[in-house]
């Protein structure tokens, strides 16, 4: 037999509030739709085989990554977002043999009606781009599969591809941290799904707690030190501690005083966790983890999607 399909990721529509004004992002890396099915089978009365199968369960994900922070995140930040309406949108990019993406309503399209959006994590080495990966958790509108399927479908018009990120400044606790090979956030949300009535899928669903976290990874083993982070660790504000992940273009980098650059500040605890770890030719490599927390006026981690960077 000959292979007649090859699709490949496209645009993401995260607009969950009316689908006639979409917000598609772009430089997709990566894109994964899933669905757990908990078939239950078991043999009994003492039986080798079993005679006896049901479908119990299926709760339906989604997950995609993308350069396009500052889009992203400006839609769906730090506690996540409500899924209505139709609100997610995936493509599947249909290809022709020996040529190029296929023109027409020959793609397909999956769309999650009702869930919550989430942001897992943004990640991002020395000269690399930063990344952030999002997660959804579908649940039953009532009506339609947690993730419905369409075929024949048109392909939205591409965005610009206009946004890449790296690792700027970094400042904890009023303490400037540099030789920073790797900048790693966690969002820390944790999203409850909720079904009863032996409903096969899940019906509600609830962010229940969020713990945010940041760990950068360096070759400057001087991190720990009563100068900079202490053994007893450095306390982080809001006021005295800002991450920033620097813009990009063609000649390298936007101007710091433009207002395109990401910010992050943070409030917290920060600790030196390895304090060398060096083999082979490289620099001895050190590391720090930074949880965080709430202090009763902002959130444990907030984000500006348009900063300079001073």
């Amino acid at each position: 037999m000959t292979v007649t399909n090859f699709h490949t990721r496209y645009l993401v529509n995260i607009d969950w509030e009316a689908v006639s004004s979409p917000v598609y992002v772009g430089a997709i890396t990566q894109q994964q739709l899933a669905s757990e099915a908990e078939i239950r089978s078991e043999a009994q009365s003492g039986e080798i085989h079993r005679r006896f199968m049901s479908l119990v369960g299926r709760r339906a994900t989604a997950r995609f990554g993308t350069h396009q922070l500052a889009v992203a995140l400006a839609e769906c930040a730090q506690t996540g977002h409500v899924i209505e309406n139709n609100g997610l949108i995936f493509y599947a990019q249909k290809y022709t043999k020996g040529s190029t993406p296929a023109a027409g309503s020959v793609h397909r399209k999956y769309t999650i009606a009702e869930g919550v959006l989430v942001p897992r994590t943004i990640s991002c080495t020395h000269q690399g781009d930063a990344e952030i990966i999002y997660e959804a958790m579908a649940t039953y509108d009532g009506s339609n599969a947690p993730i419905v399927e369409a075929d024949s479908q048109s392909l939205p018009a591409a965005v610009a591809d206009s946004e890449r990120f790296t690792i700027g400044g970094v400042t904890i606790g009023s303490v400037s941290i540099d030789h920073i090979r790797q900048l790693d956030i966690d969002f820390g949300l944790m999203v409850l799904l909720v079904g009863a009535d032996s409903d096969q899928y899940d019906t509600f669903a609830a962010v229940r707690g969020i713990a945010p976290s940041i760990t950068l990874r360096g070759i400057n083993i001087e991190w720990l030190k009563s100068t900079a982070i202490p053994w007893a660790g450095k306390t982080a504000t809001h006021a005295n501690t800002t991450i920033y992940l620097r813009k990009r273009d063609l000649d390298g980098f936007v101007a710091d005083e433009t207002e395109e650059h990401l910010k992050f500040t943070a409030d917290g605890l920060c600790v030196v966790d390895t304090l060398m770890d060096d083999s082979g030719e490289q620099p001895g490599e050190c590391s720090l983890t930074l949880p965080l927390r709430y202090d009763g006026t902002n959130s444990p981690l907030t984000v500006d999607t348009a900063s300079a960077i001073t």
